[in-house]
């Protein structure tokens, strides 16, 4: 049985979309398969996953100084808000509460298959190239005075915000589970 899970979790990831997505903006990234890569692999996801966060928290820092000067306030109070959660989530990825897993040295675990880990990283990575493009959008509107959207957009970014935030809690739960399977 554990050969199979095995096999099944090398095929997946040398095939897998999920895992040449991941590749593509994390290059060194090897995956939680062997034991001794998996907590460099999640510490490389954290990281990415910091940057992304810095990169998009100094996009709404200007997003609310323009809003605050062109006196939409009520545009300007869900950034505030957008902002304060991009900085929460980013000091809970910093330190992250896995609680007293033994993912991350428990060889009885390798034959396990966590494929979904991998899509949970996956799609925190969709969310965060949403949240950019939207931001983004939202300044190109603000610099061209153009305002007619923006109140959708920031709504949409605070919904991705939410689901940001619920997907990387999962992937918590996710790994802090691994400690009862473990055993």
């Amino acid at each position: 049985m554990g050969l199979f899970k095995r096999k099944k979790q090398e095929e997946f990831m040398e095939t897998s979309e999920v895992i040449k997505d991941i590749k593509r903006k994390i290059p060194e990234y090897k995956g939680y398969r062997d034991l001794e890569d998996r907590l460099e692999t999640d510490k490389q996801f954290r990281s990415y996953i910091v940057k992304q966060l810095k990169d998009i928290s100094n996009d709404f820092a200007e997003i609310v100084g323009k809003l605050i000067e062109v006196r939409m306030l009520n545009a300007w109070g869900t950034c505030d808000k957008i902002l304060k959660e991009i900085k929460e989530i980013e000091k809970k990825v910093r330190a992250p509460d896995y609680r007293h897993t033994t993912f991350f040295e428990n060889p009885r675990l390798e034959g396990l298959d966590i494929s979904v880990i991998y899509i949970l990283e996956s799609e925190a990575f969709k969310i965060l190239d949403d949240i950019k493009v939207i931001g983004e959008e939202i300044l190109g509107y603000l610099r061209e005075a153009n305002y007619e959207n923006i109140d959708q957009l920031i709504s949409q970014v605070f919904q991705l915000t939410n689901n940001l935030i619920k997907l990387l809690n999962d992937r918590i739960e996710l790994i802090a589970s691994f400690e009862i399977i473990g055993f």
